[in-house]
């Protein structure tokens, strides 16, 4: 994370740098589709993180993965980069995060991850904003505008709201930060937030 006048971020992207295989791959495809699950996820007002970590971590469960540390934690105002209490982790740690409902407003990392020993590790992390989606129910909006790279995507293992999640990011990427590019940065970023 990193700190300015105007706040603070937090932010991971895993970017393919060569070939990879298949096994890294799968695990990039099941990383990606949990944090944009997190992401796009509705929930019933009084709900605690608790309650949320299975978005994160279904598909990669579903494989036998996991990741031994918490899938979001809330984010200060040039203060911390972890701020207590309100966290998004699958057990409830007493000693660290109090289980505190979201409420409007809230700044939360979405960071699922696969970490293989010798072999690879794979994170996607943003920062989102608590927000208010109908009567009696909250969502996730993204506060970090940074393209996904498509070309480690196993397309084939993602459901179609997958993709519709991972088009959504991608356009709303696109269209939040290219205002300020020129037209050669423009065409470079488009090329990197296609649908698939």
């Amino acid at each position: 994370g990193a700190t300015y006048k105007d706040g603070t971020t937090d932010v991971t992207r895993t970017i393919s740098l060569g070939e990879n295989t298949y096994e890294e791959k799968l695990h990039y495809t099941l990383v990606t589709i949990g944090m944009l699950r997190l992401l796009n996820t509705t929930f019933k007002r009084g709900a605690i993180g608790v309650c949320l970590d299975i978005k994160a971590r279904e598909a990669l469960w579903e494989h036998g993965l996991d990741y031994n540390h918490g899938t979001g934690h809330g984010v200060g105002f040039v203060n911390t980069v972890h701020e207590a209490p309100t966290s998004i982790r699958n057990k409830i740690n007493k000693d660290v995060f109090r289980n505190l409902e979201f409420e409007p407003g809230m700044i939360m990392s979405d960071e699922p991850g696969v970490y293989i020993s010798g072999k690879h590790g794979i994170r996607m992390e943003i920062l989102m904003n608590v927000i208010e989606k109908q009567e009696g129910f909250l969502g996730f909006e993204s506060l970090t505008m940074a393209p996904i790279d498509s070309e480690p995507l196993l397309v084939d293992v993602m459901t179609k709201k997958d993709i519709e999640f991972y088009n959504k990011y991608q356009k709303q990427v696109y269209d939040s930060i290219s205002y300020g590019l020129s037209e050669e940065e423009k065409a470079w970023l488009k090329e990197l937030t296609k649908e698939i």
